[in-house]
């Protein structure tokens, strides 16, 4: 913006939503230009994000083929068939939804 980094004037919740929305534009990419289904990784993506900001990056994912997402908690709609894994008490648990 302005000719600035995107470091100088951003929050860190936009940085990370600019992240993740250049992450999944190259994924777009790779499926409409190579017809190849990356495998998506969204590393902790409530970081810095609203909710609502969190089910914007996440309504693309059932159309990039396999998407991982972690995070400390469980955003309120995942696409349906999704499978969670929970850890507690060191234990694993399995949900699909």
């Amino acid at each position: 913006m302005n000719q600035m980094p995107v470091s100088q004037f951003s929050s860190e919740g936009q940085k990370h939503s600019l992240l993740a929305i250049l992450r999944l534009a190259e994924c777009l990419y790779l499926k409409q230009s190579h017809h190849v289904s990356p495998l998506v990784c969204l590393d902790d993506i409530h970081a810095g994000l609203d909710n609502e900001r969190v089910g914007q990056l996440l309504d693309p994912a059932p159309t990039l083929g396999q998407t991982l997402i972690t995070s400390t908690h469980m955003h309120g709609e995942l696409p349906k068939t999704s499978l969670v894994l929970s850890i507690e008490n060191a234990q694993v648990s399995e949900q699909i939804i």
